[in-house]
């Protein structure tokens, strides 16, 4: 399902069960979905491109690749839930920026990254069972490092809390991280995985 530069708005929706690449694709459109689900997709739950609006009330589950994906994108998300992802809870690239309230991120490879310019504001986030709770680095060389700032966030049963890339920034209750490491994007995706 793709809506391409229109206006979208879905109250009350439930997609499900989705074989193609992502299940809901929006481009260069605005949007707002609320008190709606994404359920067993064979990749990405919802894919956003160049968009700008808000999620709300809404939960993703069972989602082979991410959960929600971001590329360009204004985005707020409030109240929301993501359960037994593939890859990314929520994956941020190319210069998005979000404001991210109150959700719940429990069994996937990593919660949330920010990546490639991305500058993302956390508030009272509660991640579980996931490899990485956070990470935040430079994917793509036309790009530059990301950001991740939090509040009151909670992460228990992962491998590590986070991995931030050099020139990169994450704030935890507003102290920076300044345990850092080279080349992340390798580390999430090619070492760990033994390519």
């Amino acid at each position: 399902l793709t809506f391409y530069e229109s206006p979208v708005s879905l109250d009350d929706v439930q997609i499900l069960e989705m074989n193609s690449e992502d299940a809901l694709n929006l481009i260069r459109s605005d949007f707002k979905i609320k008190n709606s689900m994404i359920k067993n997709s064979f990749s990405d739950c919802l894919d956003i491109d160049f968009g700008k609006g808000s999620i709300k009330d809404s939960s993703f589950i069972r989602c082979g690749n991410d959960a929600l994906d971001f590329s360009g994108s204004d985005v707020n998300i409030t109240n929301t839930d993501i359960l037994d992802i593939g890859d990314k809870g929520i994956s941020f690239g190319e210069k998005s920026n979000a404001n991210i309230n109150n959700i719940d991120i429990n069994k996937g490879y990593i919660a949330i990254a920010s990546k490639d310019k991305s500058d993302i504001s956390l508030n009272n986030i509660r991640i579980s069972n996931v490899d990485y709770g956070l990470a935040v680095y430079q994917k793509k060389p036309e790009f530059g490092s990301a950001s991740i700032s939090t509040i009151n966030i909670n992460i228990s049963d992962v491998i590590e809390d986070y991995i931030v890339e050099e020139e990169s920034t994450l704030l935890i209750d507003n102290k920076p991280i300044i345990n850092k490491e080279n080349k992340v994007f390798d580390i999430l995706y090619w070492q760990n995985n033994g390519w």
